[in-house]
């Protein structure tokens, strides 16, 4: 478990690690009761609980009826509904987007990976020339797309003689009968099935890279739950344009985008939906070309099964989601922000002071020069910091703020799973339990503040600082009390032993050795360090 909280001190948003717990069962009952006993053992009020971010999962964690995030409500009534994690949705929108292809790229980069994973000789020889041509009982397979290849690109004799080189040197290398199937596949999708391939990459690129910049987005550690709604709802318009007429969607409420039902009238004609660069190009001097309606077809197909997902999970009509957009501060003077804030202090009201007039601070908020100008890109909390150290000017504004600034939006939990990683290993796969959880919470403290150990505990002068061995002295045992186990030897012998040893070598230890005589007196670490030296250069000398 992760918690998310402003720090005053710090004037940044933290994540820290709250708890790792032992669950034998793993069902909503179960975890909501080891949840409500971690919460009554550490003291922790149900009421300083804002929001809860889980994963998507349907019935466990977010069911309607039995879900864990329902069963907390009964705990929270205030919790503030943010749905699930967004990122999730749009990985899983992905997803929907190329079950229509029935997964002919993903394949073919499979085989790629899996053909360089277990052939480095292959990498070598990549910038030289194709590494897939190492068969020779499929030359005739890639020996007319290779011949065409190199005329269209003249290439010169003595780049097509390095090119059988490096055939000839990967020919030798002994195939399995799967290396030899995965050889086939490749050579098929990269030259016989050329066009087919490239119509798919060039549509990939052109829309995954529109659910990619979401995720990227909210992925990172910033603070962006202002900006939620609108980015949710921009991406949506963005699906939607691609394979829609923009007069029918562009005018829509996001409550009327939530209920559009998609007709035929409102689709674009195929030769204007979006399919990415080179296959727009291809589709415009091929018109009539035979691998354009199937793929065309499957293009549209893909758009509407993935626009109906995302119309389904994304909150597109959230009113807390709407609220929380009244927290950027561009949107400060406009009167739709201080009416959404006073939205959101009524969904958060017990966590507000109740001596503190708010609709006058909305009003004094929404005029006050003297807070410093916000630009597009500047930090948010780092600007909200300057409303909350303005002492007694804001309280209750400065409250509902840090409220909603603590709001899990990202895929943070899975950021937690690499620490993990780095902490159980098949050395310690026994860990207990308590062992993790220290070491979880120390990692964070330490990842939250952007330091290392040393730094966090760091002394001002750790050598030259004085300090005093009386407490050493008192704490050890006297002579009379020094015990010696049946196992050790005994101290007299191995002092006799250590003289009989220095004799037998004929080392006589002069009078002038320097010698170190510690006391119980303050003394310097580092002159106690320089006379260690001056005796181990002696003795080395000897």
């Amino acid at each position: 478990m992760l918690v998310c909280h402003y720090h005053d001190d710090l004037r940044k948003v933290m994540v820290e690690h709250l708890g790792s717990l032992e669950i034998l069962r793993v069902d909503a009952a179960s975890l909501e009761k080891v949840l409500c006993d971690f919460f009554v053992k550490n003291n922790i009020p149900w009421q300083n609980l804002v929001s809860l971010l889980m994963d998507s999962c349907a019935f466990l964690m977010r069911g309607s009826k039995t879900g864990l995030e329902t069963r907390i409500h009964q705990h929270c009534p205030n919790l503030l509904d943010v749905d699930g994690d967004s990122c999730h949705h749009i990985h899983n929108a992905a997803k929907k987007f190329s079950e229509g292809f029935d997964g002919y790229l993903e394949r073919l980069f499979s085989d790629l990976q899996v053909d360089h994973q277990w052939s480095p000789d292959q990498l070598f020889n990549l910038p030289d020339g194709p590494p897939s041509l190492n068969v020779t009982a499929d030359k005739e397979l890639y020996k007319e797309p290779l011949e065409s290849i190199f005329t269209k690109h003249n290439v010169n004799q003595t780049a097509r003689a390095r090119v059988e080189v490096v055939q000839d040197k990967l020919a030798k290398k002994g195939m399995t009968p799967q290396g030899r199937e995965r050889k086939k596949r490749i050579c098929q999708k990269l030259w016989h099935e050329e066009t087919t391939t490239v119509l798919q990459l060039s549509l990939y690129k052109g829309v995954l890279a529109i659910l990619k910049d979401y995720v990227m987005i909210f992925q990172g550690s910033q603070t962006l739950v202002h900006k939620l709604h609108d980015r949710q709802l921009e991406l949506f318009l963005a699906c939607l344009a691609c394979f829609v007429k923009a007069e029918h969607i562009t005018k829509l409420s996001p409550r009327a985008l939530r209920e559009l039902v998609l007709e035929d009238h409102m689709l674009l004609p195929s030769k204007d939906v979006y399919v990415g660069q080179e296959a727009d190009t291809f589709r415009s001097q091929n018109p009539k070309h035979a691998l354009l309606v199937p793929f065309l077809a499957s293009v549209r197909k893909a758009y509407i099964t993935t626009a109906v997902y995302l119309q389904k999970k994304l909150p597109l009509n959230s009113p807390t989601l709407i609220a929380l957009s009244a927290l950027d501060p561009l949107l400060r003077g406009h009167s739709q922000a201080t009416l959404q804030l006073k939205r959101l202090s009524a969904m958060l009201n017990p966590l507000l002071p109740e001596d503190q007039d708010l609709s006058r601070e909305l009003v004094q908020f929404s005029v006050d020069l003297t807070l410093p100008r916000y630009k597009e890109g500047d930090g948010m909390v780092d600007w909200w910091g300057h409303v909350f150290h303005q002492p007694g000017k804001y309280p209750a504004l400065s409250a509902l703020a840090k409220c909603c600034l603590s709001i899990f939006h990202g895929p943070r939990v899975e950021s937690s799973f690499s620490l993990t990683n780095e902490i159980i290993d098949q050395r310690s796969g026994n860990m207990n339990v308590e062992t993790f959880n220290a070491i979880q919470t120390a990692k964070y403290v330490l990842q939250s503040r952007g330091q290392t150990a040393v730094q966090m505990f760091e002394r001002s002068d750790s050598l030259g600082e004085s300090f005093s061995l009386q407490d050493i002295v008192n704490d050890g045992p006297s002579p009379e009390e020094e015990v010696v186990h049946p196992e050790q030897p005994d101290p007299g012998e191995a002092e006799e032993a250590y003289h009989s040893d220095v004799e037998a070598h004929g080392i006589a230890l002069d009078d002038d050795l320097p010698h170190i005589t510690l006391t119980s007196e303050n003394f310097s670490l580092s002159g106690f360090c320089e006379k260690l030296c001056v005796l181990l250069k002696f003795f080395t000398v000897q």
